[in-house]
């Protein structure tokens, strides 16, 4: 049977059930894919039976994977939640169909993903047919294989598959049954109500938004931003009039897994407005690296964000000119292909020590010069040598506060 509340309604039970087993929060829009936003569409559903049901994912982000022969497939509207009742316990798993051809029976690919453990596992099909091995995709091996895709037109990896010792193919796997059932091609998808896929990365279920820890895994990162929020500083008090508890804009901190060794981190505002913007951090970095080289780390990125948020305000007010006022030195510019705000050092202006400030705050023994030095990387672009080395020994874990 579904689960039952005192709504009746069993899919609001079946939420209930998820989000209390998988810990999941509608505000990390990272929960499901690490690579790209999605939200879950519990309107959307299809319910089979009382053990079967089917909940489609909205993916927020433009995202193109790659099939076999290395076309590009929108998943639009092909990734879905599997509920599968079996011993009066709930299992779910996350289903991302990549089909190539559909007419003759399901070719192509189908990713299936336990929620509840985090294995996952991929198996190619031909004509609705398991096929073991093809095009290089074998649907078991011993070997970690990566799915990489296209997401916002910038090349990712989008999973990978953990070597596996179990069964070949688990029985809660995806099939071509599951991509039959909520036929994803016929209006958007199965059953429930109409509300489609978020456009531009935003949700169309608009929560409370705020400063969102997606840090799971870093349990040290994770006390750094919890103190974030808190101290006196001129950033954390922008920070929190922003996006803290606020139902407009959010700022979410996750891991990823796709950033080049030597970069900290990366700040995205996912469309125009920055409503709901991403700070991506490197996970070798959290790993390693002192505490305050994190929170500097974390006040930069975020630091970008605000700007961001007041350039668009105050353009949106019609006063975009006065955004040189309020904040002279700093100008928006391209770097690679990231939107990023930045200042020469000849032009040491009021925000550039208020940034100081602000990681001095996080650890009020540190000298004003080490401060200064932590603030300026990744900013300015002619640092002196001896502020190079300092930054370097914060980042090797060095210097400061371990983590560990």
């Amino acid at each position: 049977m579904l689960p039952e509340n005192s709504s009746s309604n069993p899919i609001e039970a079946l939420q209930a059930d998820f989000e209390k087993q998988t810990g999941y929060h509608q505000k990390d829009s990272n929960f499901l894919f690490q690579s790209f936003k999605t939200s879950i569409n519990w309107e959307q559903n299809k319910i089979i039976s009382d053990d079967t049901v089917y909940v489609k994912v909205n993916v927020l982000d433009k995202v193109k994977l790659l099939s076999t022969d290395s076309r590009q497939i929108s998943i639009h509207n092909m990734v879905w939640i599997k509920a599968i009742k079996a011993k009066d316990a709930w299992m779910y798993t996350l289903l991302t169909f990549i089909p190539e051809n559909t007419k003759l029976g399901y070719t192509g690919t189908i990713i299936s993903k336990s929620i509840l453990s985090g294995e996952q596992w991929k198996a190619y099909f031909i004509e609705g047919e398991l096929v073991k091995q093809a095009s290089g995709l074998k649907a078991s091996s011993t070997d970690r294989k990566c799915t990489y895709g296209y997401v916002n037109g910038e090349i990712n990896v989008i999973s990978c598959e953990p070597p596996r010792t179990g069964t070949d193919y688990p029985g809660q796997g995806g099939g071509p049954i599951d991509y039959e059932t909520v036929d994803p091609m016929e209006h958007g998808g199965a059953g429930g109500s109409s509300g489609g896929d978020g456009a531009e990365g935003e949700s169309t279920t608009n929560p409370d938004h705020e400063i969102i820890d997606a840090l799971e895994g870093y349990p040290c990162a994770q006390a750094v931003l919890a103190k974030l929020p808190n101290l006196e500083n001129k950033i954390s008090t922008w920070l929190n009039s922003v996006f803290k508890n606020n139902a407009n804009n959010s700022l979410t901190f996750r891991v990823s897994t796709n950033i080049k060794p030597e970069v900290d981190g990366f700040w995205n505002y996912n469309n125009p407005s920055g409503k709901a913007q991403t700070i991506s951090l490197n996970g070798q970095m959290l790993s390693k690296a002192s505490q305050e080289y994190i929170a500097a780390t974390f006040f930069h990125e975020a630091l970008h964000g605000y700007l961001h948020n007041e350039k668009v305000r105050l353009e949106e007010e019609g006063k975009g000119s006065q955004f040189g006022i309020l904040y002279p030195g700093w100008s928006a510019t391209d770097v690679l292909v990231e939107n990023r705000y930045v200042i020469e050092h000849s032009t040491m202006a009021t925000s550039l020590k208020d940034l100081a400030d602000a990681i001095k705050s996080f650890n009020p023994s540190m000298s004003n010069a080490d401060a200064l030095a932590l603030a300026k990387s990744g900013i300015v672009s002619n640092m002196t040598q001896a502020e190079i080395d300092l930054n370097l020994r914060h980042r090797n874990g060095n210097e400061g506060t371990k983590c560990n």
